[in-house]
């Protein structure tokens, strides 16, 4: 495959957003799992590589099963990159699925809310109905990373539950993904992902992973906590006494420090705070 992967995601909305502590705990998590996979993938493509340099493909396994003491057939070879990406791109699915988990319970702390989630509904919809109000004011979540969250969901689902997994369904969302081909090119730097199921790679993990880091950090940017929450959380009613002008840059250098956002970028937040305390 080969291509030069651009790292970067939406630096410009990181460095101006609210986080939520579990979205740097996801961070810290998919960069671990990153790490991990880029590994493997030098081992994969390099034992690929050098099994059909070597000429007789049966005594360079052998050859390599003594070295390191494993012991396995040829078998499905040719498919290892994908069973591979498959594996990583259901790990990145449980990653993202406790951080819903994790953002719920860290919004209902500072909000003093009983926010459950529902069966027979995903997650992501649910965060959407949630915040309506909040994203129809402030922002939307961007149809190409739903599209890509959607996809690589009904890629794990298949990947964990094949017998139950309507191909149809998958086949669509690989179409409604597909046509955002161009946003993802240009944003994402892929050459030719997403993939179908059977030759999806490891650009496709890449990609998956990459759009989930922007798609959660777009909720936590726009799904922040009430002013409420945030007074009681960070006891900043006792910055009361202080001027007007101390207390803003208090606040904010609270905000900065618990949730990370700029102190150039937490003004509105700042401003709603002061007029509830």
């Amino acid at each position: 495959m080969g291509f030069m992967r651009n790292l970067r995601f939406d630096l410009e909305l990181l460095e101006m957003s609210f986080k939520y502590k579990s979205y740097k705990k996801l961070l810290l998590e998919l960069g671990r799992l990153d790490h991990v996979s880029e590994i493997n993938e030098i081992a994969v493509r390099d034992f690929l590589k050098q099994l059909k340099l070597s000429g007789d493909e049966n005594s360079y396994l052998k050859k390599k099963c003594i070295e390191h003491d494993i012991w396995v057939s040829l078998g499905n070879l040719e498919r290892i990159e994908n069973i591979v990406s498959l594996n990583y791109i259901s790990q990145v699915y449980y990653c993202v699925q406790d951080y819903f988990y994790d953002f719920q319970r860290e919004y209902n702390e500072i909000c003093k809310s009983e926010w459950r989630f529902e069966e027979g509904k995903t997650k992501l919809f649910q965060i959407q109905q949630m915040f309506k109000a909040k994203f129809n004011k402030y922002d939307f979540l961007d149809e190409h990373l739903i599209a890509i969250f959607n996809y690589y969901t009904e890629v794990r689902d298949k990947n964990s539950h094949s017998r139950t997994t309507n191909d149809r369904d998958l086949d669509k969302s690989l179409t409604v993904a597909k046509s955002h081909l161009k946003t993802l090119e240009d944003v994402y730097k892929i050459k030719d992902s997403p993939k179908s199921y059977d030759t999806l790679d490891f650009e496709d993990f890449f990609l998956f992973t990459q759009a989930t880091k922007d798609l959660c950090l777009k909720i936590s940017s726009v799904c922040i906590p009430t002013s409420e929450g945030l007074i009681d959380t960070l006891k900043l009613k006792r910055f009361k006494k202080l001027d007007e002008e101390r207390m803003r840059n208090a606040i904010a250098l609270e905000l900065r420090k618990f949730y990370s956002i700029e102190v150039a970028n937490s003004t509105d937040i700042v401003e709603e705070i002061i007029q509830k305390i």
